[in-house]
């Protein structure tokens, strides 16, 4: 019983929205992995807040939308939202702002991601890649009519943290692709992760 209660207390309810999305990006359901992940991301802060925020408006629209609090913890229309407002920042069009940007991308991965659930519903596949490039595209060509009123670049600055020589291309930067980065930090981070969930996975 007190199993049962811990799984089901606010604080672990609260990791799995949060780290979730992050963790489903290696394709795991454990917010450890997820927090190495995000700590990728993180290295790039400005880049880990914008990510954070689209987790946020994901988990709000899926409430709104009636899909309830158990498809917030399970993560995946946030990890859509995440991988959306990733590939919106490293592939910037030229007009729009991020702001509105991540707000738009998080709603329409609530929807495109169950509108593809409910086409998919009888073969029992995953949804993803699908709602995760519906909605870049759809805010991508969006923004692309918009002027610009913000840059998506200072989402990209590296933490002052971090000595320039970390950021130097490597082999590292394979798998910090994963999250649409590069340097090796992220990409001694995501392979962590990857280890941490699947020695198989990391192997191969």
């Amino acid at each position: 019983m007190a199993l049962v209660a811990a799984r089901e207390s606010p604080g672990r309810a609260f990791l799995e929205a949060l780290l979730r999305p992050y963790a489903q990006i290696v394709f795991s359901n454990d917010w450890p992995v997820g927090a190495l992940v995000l700590a990728a991301i993180a290295c790039t802060p400005g880049l880990a807040l914008a990510t954070l925020g689209a987790v946020a408006v994901a988990g709000v629209g899926t409430l709104l939308f009636g899909m309830g609090v158990p498809a917030v913890r399970a993560g995946g229309i946030g990890c859509i939202a995440v991988l959306t407002t990733l590939a919106l920042t490293a592939f910037a069009p030229g007009g729009g702002s991020p702001v509105p940007a991540i707000v738009f991308g998080g709603l329409l991965s609530v929807l495109f991601a169950a509108s593809f659930q409910a086409v998919f519903a009888n073969v029992a596949l995953p949804t993803h890649a699908l709602p995760f490039i519906a909605a870049t595209w759809v805010v991508h060509l969006a923004l692309r009519a918009m002027p610009a009123s913000g840059s998506f670049a200072n989402l990209l600055q590296p933490a002052a943290w971090l000595p320039a020589d970390l950021w130097q291309p490597s082999w590292l930067d394979v798998p910090a692709a994963i999250v649409f980065g590069h340097g090796m930090v992220p990409g001694a981070l995501i392979l962590l992760a990857i280890l941490v969930y699947s020695r198989i996975g990391f192997l191969l």
